[in-house]
Protein backbone atom coordinates (compact mmCIF):
# COMPACT_ATOMS: atom_id res chain seq x y z
CA UNK A 1 0.00 0.00 0.00
CA UNK A 2 2.97 2.52 0.83
CA UNK A 3 4.35 1.68 -2.37
CA UNK A 4 1.05 2.05 -4.52
CA UNK A 5 1.63 5.78 -2.67
CA UNK A 6 5.06 6.74 -3.13
CA UNK A 7 5.65 5.12 -6.72
CA UNK A 8 1.33 5.75 -8.15
CA UNK A 9 3.19 6.93 -11.57
CA UNK A 10 4.73 2.97 -11.86
CA UNK A 11 0.99 1.69 -10.81
CA UNK A 12 -0.65 4.00 -13.50
CA UNK A 13 2.09 3.94 -16.16
CA UNK A 14 1.58 -0.08 -15.19
CA UNK A 15 -2.37 -0.37 -15.88
CA UNK A 16 -1.63 2.02 -19.10
CA UNK A 17 0.82 -0.16 -20.43
CA UNK A 18 -2.42 -3.17 -20.37
CA UNK A 19 -4.47 -0.34 -21.95
CA UNK A 20 -2.34 0.78 -25.04
CA UNK A 21 -1.65 -3.25 -25.50
CA UNK A 22 -5.40 -3.92 -25.85
CA UNK A 23 -5.60 -1.15 -28.27
CA UNK A 24 -2.52 -2.39 -30.42
CA UNK A 25 -3.90 -6.01 -30.46
CA UNK A 26 -7.05 -5.24 -31.20
CA UNK A 27 -8.59 -6.20 -27.91
CA UNK A 28 -11.59 -3.65 -26.58
CA UNK A 29 -11.08 -2.40 -23.08
CA UNK A 30 -14.00 -2.93 -20.54
CA UNK A 31 -13.37 -0.96 -17.75
CA UNK A 32 -10.36 0.99 -16.58
CA UNK A 33 -8.80 1.77 -12.82
CA UNK A 34 -5.22 3.42 -13.10
CA UNK A 35 -4.82 3.39 -9.48
CA UNK A 36 -6.28 2.31 -6.25
CA UNK A 37 -3.97 1.88 -2.68
CA UNK A 38 -5.14 -2.22 -3.04
CA UNK A 39 -5.65 -2.35 -6.94
CA UNK A 40 -5.36 -1.10 -10.15
CA UNK A 41 -6.67 -2.70 -13.55
CA UNK A 42 -7.83 -2.84 -16.69
CA UNK A 43 -10.70 -5.39 -17.51
CA UNK A 44 -10.87 -6.03 -21.43
CA UNK A 45 -12.12 -8.77 -23.52
CA UNK A 46 -10.18 -12.74 -23.43
CA UNK A 47 -7.99 -12.35 -25.85
CA UNK A 48 -6.59 -15.18 -27.79
CA UNK A 49 -3.23 -16.79 -26.51
CA UNK A 50 -0.76 -14.40 -28.29
CA UNK A 51 -2.35 -11.30 -27.40
CA UNK A 52 -2.64 -11.85 -23.96
CA UNK A 53 1.05 -12.35 -23.94
CA UNK A 54 1.74 -8.92 -25.70
CA UNK A 55 -0.69 -7.37 -23.16
CA UNK A 56 0.86 -9.12 -20.03
CA UNK A 57 4.29 -8.24 -21.08
CA UNK A 58 3.74 -4.59 -22.33
CA UNK A 59 4.50 -3.39 -18.77
CA UNK A 60 7.25 -5.09 -18.30
CA UNK A 61 8.98 -3.62 -21.89
CA UNK A 62 7.72 -0.61 -21.97
CA UNK A 63 8.03 -0.16 -18.16
CA UNK A 64 11.66 -1.01 -18.41
CA UNK A 65 12.27 1.23 -21.09
CA UNK A 66 10.93 4.30 -20.01
CA UNK A 67 12.78 3.69 -17.04
CA UNK A 68 15.82 3.54 -18.81
CA UNK A 69 15.32 6.35 -20.68
CA UNK A 70 14.26 8.14 -17.25
CA UNK A 71 17.66 7.08 -15.35
CA UNK A 72 19.77 8.17 -18.35
CA UNK A 73 18.40 11.71 -18.34
CA UNK A 74 18.48 12.05 -14.73
CA UNK A 75 22.58 11.12 -15.17
CA UNK A 76 22.59 14.54 -17.31
CA UNK A 77 20.13 16.86 -15.05
CA UNK A 78 22.12 15.57 -12.13
CA UNK A 79 25.82 16.27 -13.67
CA UNK A 80 24.38 19.62 -14.87
CA UNK A 81 23.07 20.13 -11.47
CA UNK A 82 19.37 20.48 -12.26
CA UNK A 83 16.88 19.39 -9.41
CA UNK A 84 14.69 17.94 -12.47
CA UNK A 85 17.10 14.90 -12.31
CA UNK A 86 16.07 13.64 -8.56
CA UNK A 87 12.17 13.78 -10.16
CA UNK A 88 13.47 11.65 -13.58
CA UNK A 89 15.27 9.08 -10.72
CA UNK A 90 11.85 8.93 -8.94
CA UNK A 91 9.69 8.28 -12.15
CA UNK A 92 12.57 5.57 -13.36
CA UNK A 93 12.35 3.78 -9.79
CA UNK A 94 8.44 4.13 -10.32
CA UNK A 95 8.02 2.30 -13.89
CA UNK A 96 10.74 0.05 -13.38
CA UNK A 97 8.99 -0.52 -9.56
CA UNK A 98 6.08 -1.58 -10.86
CA UNK A 99 7.18 -3.06 -14.51
CA UNK A 100 6.20 -6.84 -13.33
CA UNK A 101 3.42 -8.39 -14.15
CA UNK A 102 0.88 -9.16 -11.12
CA UNK A 103 -0.41 -12.82 -10.77
CA UNK A 104 -3.79 -12.04 -12.56
CA UNK A 105 -1.82 -10.58 -15.46
CA UNK A 106 0.21 -14.19 -15.69
CA UNK A 107 -3.04 -16.45 -14.90
CA UNK A 108 -4.77 -14.62 -17.73
CA UNK A 109 -2.04 -15.41 -20.21
CA UNK A 110 -1.83 -19.25 -18.65
CA UNK A 111 -5.62 -19.67 -19.00
CA UNK A 112 -5.39 -18.40 -22.69
CA UNK A 113 -2.62 -20.66 -23.63
CA UNK A 114 -4.59 -23.45 -21.70
CA UNK A 115 -7.82 -22.41 -23.74
CA UNK A 116 -5.52 -22.79 -26.91
CA UNK A 117 -3.83 -25.58 -26.85
CA UNK A 118 -6.59 -27.73 -25.09
CA UNK A 119 -9.24 -27.14 -27.80
CA UNK A 120 -6.79 -27.89 -30.29
CA UNK A 121 -6.34 -30.98 -28.66
CA UNK A 122 -9.92 -31.52 -28.91
CA UNK A 123 -11.49 -30.18 -31.48
CA UNK A 124 -8.13 -30.76 -34.15
CA UNK A 125 -7.32 -32.50 -36.33
CA UNK A 126 -4.90 -35.49 -36.18
CA UNK A 127 -2.10 -32.63 -37.51
CA UNK A 128 -3.20 -29.88 -35.55
CA UNK A 129 -3.00 -31.96 -32.19
CA UNK A 130 0.44 -33.48 -33.42
CA UNK A 131 1.57 -29.62 -34.24
CA UNK A 132 0.56 -29.00 -30.67
CA UNK A 133 1.89 -31.68 -28.99
CA UNK A 134 5.28 -30.89 -30.61
CA UNK A 135 4.89 -27.26 -29.80
CA UNK A 136 4.23 -27.55 -25.97
CA UNK A 137 7.86 -27.67 -24.92
CA UNK A 138 8.98 -25.07 -27.40
CA UNK A 139 6.30 -23.07 -26.22
CA UNK A 140 3.68 -23.17 -23.53
CA UNK A 141 6.76 -24.74 -21.27
CA UNK A 142 9.32 -21.57 -21.66
CA UNK A 143 6.40 -19.48 -21.46
CA UNK A 144 5.39 -20.96 -18.53
CA UNK A 145 8.81 -20.58 -16.92
CA UNK A 146 9.14 -16.99 -17.72
CA UNK A 147 6.24 -15.99 -16.05
CA UNK A 148 6.99 -18.08 -13.00
CA UNK A 149 10.00 -15.97 -12.50
CA UNK A 150 8.68 -13.15 -13.26
CA UNK A 151 6.18 -13.85 -10.58
CA UNK A 152 8.57 -14.35 -8.18
CA UNK A 153 9.81 -10.69 -8.25
CA UNK A 154 6.18 -9.65 -6.71
CA UNK A 155 6.78 -12.19 -3.83
CA UNK A 156 10.30 -11.09 -3.39
CA UNK A 157 11.22 -7.85 -3.00
CA UNK A 158 14.69 -7.75 -3.15
CA UNK A 159 14.78 -9.25 -6.09
CA UNK A 160 12.30 -6.67 -7.79
CA UNK A 161 14.90 -4.30 -6.00
CA UNK A 162 17.93 -5.85 -7.61
CA UNK A 163 16.40 -5.79 -11.05
CA UNK A 164 15.76 -1.60 -10.38
CA UNK A 165 19.09 -1.52 -9.44
CA UNK A 166 20.33 -3.14 -12.42
CA UNK A 167 18.12 -1.11 -14.75
CA UNK A 168 19.46 2.14 -12.79
CA UNK A 169 23.22 0.78 -13.17
CA UNK A 170 22.75 -0.55 -16.96
CA UNK A 171 22.00 3.23 -17.48
CA UNK A 172 24.62 4.13 -16.35
CA UNK A 173 27.46 1.64 -17.39
CA UNK A 174 25.94 -1.01 -19.44
CA UNK A 175 28.85 -3.01 -19.27
CA UNK A 176 29.82 -2.94 -15.79
CA UNK A 177 25.90 -3.69 -15.26
CA UNK A 178 26.46 -6.93 -17.28
CA UNK A 179 29.89 -8.15 -15.52
CA UNK A 180 27.61 -7.12 -12.19
CA UNK A 181 24.66 -9.49 -13.23
CA UNK A 182 26.84 -12.04 -14.77
CA UNK A 183 29.31 -12.29 -11.08
CA UNK A 184 25.50 -12.21 -9.46
CA UNK A 185 24.38 -15.14 -11.17
CA UNK A 186 28.01 -17.33 -11.40
CA UNK A 187 27.74 -16.89 -7.54
CA UNK A 188 25.00 -19.25 -6.71
CA UNK A 189 26.85 -21.95 -8.81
Amino acid sequence: MKASILFFPGMIFHEFSHMIACYLTGVKVKKVKFFGLNEAYVIHENPDALRSVIITIAPFVLGNWIAFYFFTSSFNQLENSNPLGFVFLWLGFSLAHYSFPSFQDAKNTFNSFKDFYSFRLVKGNLLIRLIVLVSIPFVFIPLFIVLGLMLLFNYFYFLRLLWIAFIFLFSFNQVSALTLMNSFIYSFS
